[in-house]
């Protein structure tokens, strides 16, 4: 009996939930999973037989793990949340998963909230917390993606989140490499709506990694403020084809950290300044605030001078200069593209 038991213990530490895709076009009046939508709204990661889509692609049966993969939210027009959205989620605390110890991995899930969609609560690529023994593993939100694109939310917004359980003081979370691309006359709460390339918390007081990979793509984006950004390793951006001099791209009602909110302060980079293809050929001179806040605009350790970006088969080149609450990028030359020449490293 006890060895039946261990083989089922082992089969479901192998599991990995993905694949699910779930559309929204209708009013909701609870969260919504992107592994599982139940109709009540109860986390799918608090019972596995909740879970959908499933196929035993992940095995460590010494340190188990579950890997929520591969799934996508899509809200749309006539789709009005009132709770969270979650591309995934995953949570080993507190559930009947608990008893299998196992570590949650959220990665490659997709959130996309579409022109008159709207989410009134907070927004997560994909979440993970852990369970309450300690592993000595990672607690993963990883590779993760949330596009808003002209639509409402009224919540925070993030890449990926994970969470290790208060007494699992051997494990540590991380949220790395996700992304998030605001684009079009999206709608955000000027208080309520941070922006976060990922955001860990951990057990006692042990370093976490939430900044490695993430990225803000900002993306021809016409819309309101937001209340704050943090986490982005790397920013990019192509500017609203009508963008006038002096116009800000990006508001930001609070601060805006361009490093990694460590002792380090490891700087972000702008990795490209584009213009789309129908937007007039701009000259040397012009200059646009790509990031201007209501509060403090953290640069430290951000010494990045020029950045690249395309307009048809043109290369800009922009010089960055930071203020109290501006990043500003001024063009100062323009090249004709070469085959025979290497293209720019945009983010160098």
């Amino acid at each position: 009996m006890n060895l039946l038991l261990s083989f089922f213990l082992l089969l479901f530490s192998a599991l990995a939930w993905a694949g699910q895709t779930v559309d929204i076009d209708h009013p909701v009046a609870h969260d919504v999973f992107g592994n599982g939508n139940p109709p009540d709204g109860r986390a799918p990661g608090d019972d596995p037989a909740r879970l959908m889509h499933f196929s035993p692609e992940h095995s460590n049966p010494d340190k188990p793990a579950h890997d929520f993969r591969d799934n996508v939210v899509h809200i749309r027009r006539g789709a009005q949340v009132k709770g969270r959205v979650y591309g995934a989620y995953g949570n080993g605390a507190g559930s009947s998963l608990s008893s299998l110890n196992p570590i949650p991995n959220a990665v490659r899930n997709t959130v996309r909230i579409t022109e008159g969609g709207s989410v009134r609560g907070d927004v997560y690529g994909g979440f993970a917390a852990g369970a309450a023994a300690s592993l000595e593993l990672n607690v993963n939100a990883s590779s993760n993606t949330v596009l808003i694109e002209g639509a409402a939310v009224g919540g925070r917004v993030y890449g990926g989140y994970a969470r290790v359980h208060p007494s699992a003081q051997g494990d540590l979370a991380a949220a790395t490499g996700n992304t998030v691309t605001l684009s079009g006359k999206a709608v955000f709460d000027a208080e309520k709506s941070e922006l976060y390339g990922g955001k860990t918390e951990n057990a006692a007081e042990r370093d976490a990694e939430a900044f490695g990979g993430n990225t803000l793509n900002v993306w021809n984006y016409t819309g309101s403020a937001v209340a704050s950004l943090q986490n982005f390793e790397r920013l990019d951006f192509i500017l609203p084809a009508a963008l006038p001099p002096g116009g800000v791209v990006l508001r930001v009602a609070g601060n805006a950290h361009l490093n990694d909110r460590t002792a380090q302060a490891r700087p972000s980079r702008i990795t490209g300044i584009h213009l789309p293809d129908e937007a007039a050929r701009l000259a040397p001179g012009y200059s646009v605030i790509l990031i201007q806040t209501g509060g403090v605009l953290d640069g430290a350790n951000f010494n990045q001078s020029r950045a690249y970006g395309k307009h048809g088969t043109i290369f800009y080149e922009w010089e960055l200069s930071v203020t109290m609450n501006q990043l500003i990028a001024t063009l100062i030359a323009l090249h004709r593209e070469d085959p025979d020449t290497p293209a720019f490293d945009f983010s160098s």
